[in-house]
């Protein structure tokens, strides 16, 4: 029969979150803490722009590794960030988002470099068809401090579900 898997220590998830919380709280209070001319606006329209010009429909190896650069540059800027108008102020706001639009950026563009096809809305220029034998995600999570790109491979649809697909 099989093992069940090793369910994890509740005291050592407890210690995480309480660790990564805390890690949180003092982010939060870094902002307010640090001053340099770094503007949260600016930022971000920095990452919109990166994103529209290098990470559109139409996509190749080259404009992604472009716009990968401009968001960890985007990325070092954002460690000097500050705001000098308080918790409640929009730029406080604007700066708390900021971390999670430059996670959001990086998966993105990690996961539209490893994948070498052009499947559905994700188009690349440089891999013009579709790979049939791409039966995986791409699952990207933090290690160390990084973005680590790992793959799971897609279940076979259930028969409900290829009956429903051949009938469209």
């Amino acid at each position: 029969s099989e093992q069940e898997p090793e369910k994890p220590d509740s005291n050592n998830i407890n210690e995480i979150l309480e660790s990564k919380i805390k890690e949180e709280l003092e982010r939060l209070d870094n902002l307010l803490e640090s001053s340099t001319d770094v503007n949260s606006f600016e930022l971000v329209d920095r990452i919109r722009n990166t994103m529209e010009k290098y990470v559109g429909i139409r996509r190749n190896e080259q404009d992604l590794e472009k716009a990968l650069n401009e968001i960890r540059k985007i990325e070092g800027k954002y460690e000097n960030l500050s705001v000098d108008k308080g918790m409640s102020s929009e730029q406080y706001e604007m700066a708390n988002n900021l971390k999670f639009m430059i996670i959001a950026a990086k998966s993105t563009i990690l996961s539209a470099i490893e994948r070498k096809e052009s499947r559905g809305a994700h188009y690349r220029v440089d891999y013009k068809t579709k790979d049939e034998d791409y039966f995986h995600n791409n699952i990207i999570k933090e290690k160390n401090g990084n973005m680590e790109i790992t793959e799971s491979l897609i279940d076979e649809p259930s028969d409900k579900v290829k009956k429903a697909i051949e009938e469209d």
